[in-house]
């Protein structure tokens, strides 16, 4: 120590005598020397000639933590600023800028033409694709002509098919014959209940054209001997039919509802010795049985007719939905050829215009114009941006930068520090919204964060994000203080109370320059070798005198053997 005390000594006086100007120079060459947090690790092991058990010795030894409980690691990472309220605006193809048509803060519509690009020299290539663009207009040109010509016709037949009175008039025939069947079961109905009413009460009177209904009240005893509740009901059947032949509405259902009773009657009824002979009886019942027979007839024949009009208007219907879906296809296909050929017209015109002229530069959204990046004589290419435009909002911007994968990756909803490049007074505070967790092209965690409240600062200008101070007790040794065991385990030497050293198993992490990270193994206030040698062996002592303590020091940089300024 009172060498090291002399040294300085000595540099003091010669630093003295310097200029003022020389001074502060060293001064500030001295002061970044210590803010850079260079590692100075001195190893002053000096073996004895034999190293034998309880042998005293003279070993340079450290304790962890000495006169520093934990130090901060510090980073600063590359970042862009990205807003989804802007659009970049690329070149469709190539070429050098001729001219630009707006300037910075100028507004302009989706489509504006913003600058124009020279003019492609006329290469084989080019020609090869003008030509092929022209033979693709021809044969859209041609097959638009043959698609509409055979649309006109196909739909010139349809038209027929569907105006078809064939159709129409076999539609028209079957509800004619449907009314035809119908009245024929109303007159057999009609002609039945006359008849047999005449037979049943012995009155020869029509029925359906007498007003007086009374005679409808009785009938000879002999009718229904048997069971004379079907005198009633008959009776009642009757008077139904009667009231619906006159409205000109009578049901299948009352028709056969009549003769069934009628059918009943005449078997419940018998001969009688007052001019009703068996024979009369036999011949009404058989004159029912033919008139129900005739109406059953009659009634098939109509629900035939109605059968046949339900399917003819089927017919009629889905070949007119037939014909509309065809109509609609060849509506299509029209539209098609249509489509391609003004396809083909739009690639023809492009490939022309990018022999013949410039190719314009096209804002993509409405928007002032933020920056003209571009310059005029410049080279680009598709995929270049060559100017932005803003929609003039301010919120919302997002902050994405890159994580080196070496060190604490922050998590969602911490705090960074943004830095403006050249502006240190300017900072902003952003919330981290989303940590990526796949490694980039460049080994790094890409992340997003968002800064509260409008910024002002241009979108893709580039910045430095410094996370918010973390400590931790990371505890860093020389990497010479480090050994492997056969196995390729790492070891330290520790020193334990009476100088005895012991192996210590640790395991590493990152490394500083010439030292190394200790993640598991050691912990504060331990006391180890700063240089481990072959010399020393397991259960040694070193004299407490001997043990020269130094206080452990932190590494500069970003956290991953880098100095601020890298």
């Amino acid at each position: 120590m009172q060498k090291l005390l002399n040294a300085f000594l000595g540099v003091w006086g010669s630093f003295k005598q310097l200029p003022l100007t020389t001074q502060a120079a060293s001064g500030v060459f001295t002061v970044l020397v210590v803010t850079l947090g260079v590692l100075n690790f001195p190893s002053s092991l000096e073996p004895a000639n034999t190293i034998t058990e309880f042998q005293k010795v003279n070993l340079a030894t450290q304790t962890v933590g000495a006169e520093s409980e934990a130090f901060a690691t510090f980073a600063s990472w590359p970042g862009e600023i990205i807003s989804p309220n802007d659009a970049d605006v690329q070149p469709p193809r190539q070429g050098t800028v001729v001219s630009w048509n707006v300037t910075i803060g100028e507004y302009v519509n989706a489509g504006e033409v913003l600058g124009r690009l020279s003019a492609a020299p006329l290469t084989p290539e080019l020609a090869t694709t003008l030509a092929e663009r022209a033979g693709e207009v021809a044969r859209a040109k041609s097959k638009l002509s043959s698609t509409q010509s055979f649309v006109g016709q196909s739909k010139t037949q349809l038209t027929i098919f569907t105006t078809n009175d064939t159709a129409e008039r076999a539609i028209s025939e079957a509800k004619q014959a449907a009314i035809a069947a119908g009245e024929t079961a109303k007159g057999v109905l009609r002609q039945s209940v006359v008849k047999e009413f005449s037979e049943f009460s012995g009155n020869n009177r029509d029925i359906l054209s007498s007003k007086d209904a009374t005679f409808l009240t009785t009938l000879p005893w002999w009718f229904g001997v048997t069971n004379s509740s079907l005198r009633d009901k008959y009776l009642t059947a009757t008077a139904k039919v009667v009231s619906a032949l006159e409205k000109d509405s009578v049901s299948q259902q009352e028709g056969l509802a009549y003769f069934l009773v009628a059918t009943q009657l005449a078997a419940a009824s018998i001969s009688s010795g007052e001019g009703f002979t068996q024979a009369e009886l036999n011949d009404l019942r058989e004159l029912i049985s033919e008139h129900q027979a005739s109406f059953n007839e009659a009634v098939g024949k109509y629900r035939e007719a109605l059968l046949t009009v339900s399917e003819k208007e089927k017919e009629f219907a889905e070949r007119n939905r037939d014909n509309a879906n065809k109509n609609t296809e060849l509506d299509r296909d029209q539209l098609t050829a249509e489509a391609e050929y003004e396809a083909a017209q739009a690639a023809y015109g492009a490939a022309s215009r990018a022999i013949t002229g410039g190719t314009a530069i096209i804002a993509p959204k409405s928007g002032y114009v933020s920056a003209i990046l571009g310059q005029i004589g410049e080279f680009v290419e598709p995929g270049k941006t060559v100017a932005s435009i803003s929609s003039g909002v301010q919120i919302n911007k997002l902050i994405r930068f890159r994580i080196p994968s070496n060190v604490e990756v922050p998590k969602k909803g911490e705090t960074v520090k943004v830095i403006r490049p050249g502006f240190a007074k300017d900072v902003r505070t952003a919330t981290i919204i989303g940590v990526g967790t796949a490694l980039d092209g460049n080994g790094a965690f890409m992340a997003d964060a968002r800064v509260e409240g409008e910024l002002e600062w241009p979108a893709h200008l580039s910045v430095r994000i410094v996370p918010e101070k973390r400590t931790s007790q990371t505890i860093v040794v020389p990497f010479d203080a480090v050994f492997w065991d056969e196995v390729n385990h790492p070891h330290v030497w520790m020193v334990k109370e009476g100088g005895l050293v012991t192996s210590q198993a640790v395991k590493t992490g990152r490394t500083f320059g010439d030292a190394v990270e200790i993640l598991e193994g050691l912990t504060l206030g331990d006391t180890y070798i700063r240089e481990a040698s072959d010399t020393i062996t397991e259960g040694m002592r070193i004299e407490d005198a001997a043990i020269t303590e130094q206080p452990a020091t932190a590494p500069g940089g970003d956290g991953h053997g880098h100095a601020h300024d890298e």
